[in-house]
């Protein structure tokens, strides 16, 4: 049996002295949560601005809450163009942190995960620049209004 050490533990073994970063051993566990209550149905492409996230975010968990949209309603969340701490660019993506929360004729609770159809690139990558979140409707609600979409992002910030 071989046994591999990690990238953190091995800089705690490191007798050079680098250190660990701060948001990765000891961190504190942060959350952007928002929500929006509809005024009207939602329309294919229609789009629900969050607050932002800050500069330094390292993204660990996106969560979508909602009750039914009616008949059909299916969201996305993602985020706008942005980048990463190296300063790589991040393009818009509509479902960087929740591929699908299926809200159309049942309520919908969705998380940032994989699926066959997608793999969530989120998970882990540091914003280097205060970067907008965003709902995307990807299919019609019929519900009407007062219904209450609820969302949550999970980060460590350092």
């Amino acid at each position: 049996m071989a046994q591999f050490d990690s990238v953190n533990k091995a800089l705690a073994d490191n007798i050079k002295g680098e250190k660990i970063a701060p948001g990765e051993h000891h961190g504190k566990m942060h959350v952007m949560y928002d929500s929006y209550t509809l005024a009207a149905d939602l329309a294919v492409n229609d789009e629900i601005l969050l607050a932002d996230l800050p500069e330094g975010a390292k993204l660990l968990d996106a969560v979508v809450k909602s009750p039914s949209l009616g008949t059909t309603g299916i969201l996305e969340m993602g985020i706008k163009a942005s980048e990463d701490r190296d300063g790589n660019t991040l393009a818009e993506d509509s479902d960087y942190l929740v591929d699908s929360a299926d809200a159309g004729g049942q309520a919908v609770f969705a998380r940032m995960g994989a699926s066959a159809a997608n793999l969530e690139p989120g998970f882990g990558v540091t914003l280097g620049q205060a970067t907008q979140p965003y709902l995307l409707c990807t299919e019609a609600s019929d519900a009407g209004t007062g219904v209450k979409i609820e969302v949550a992002i999970y980060y460590s910030l350092y």
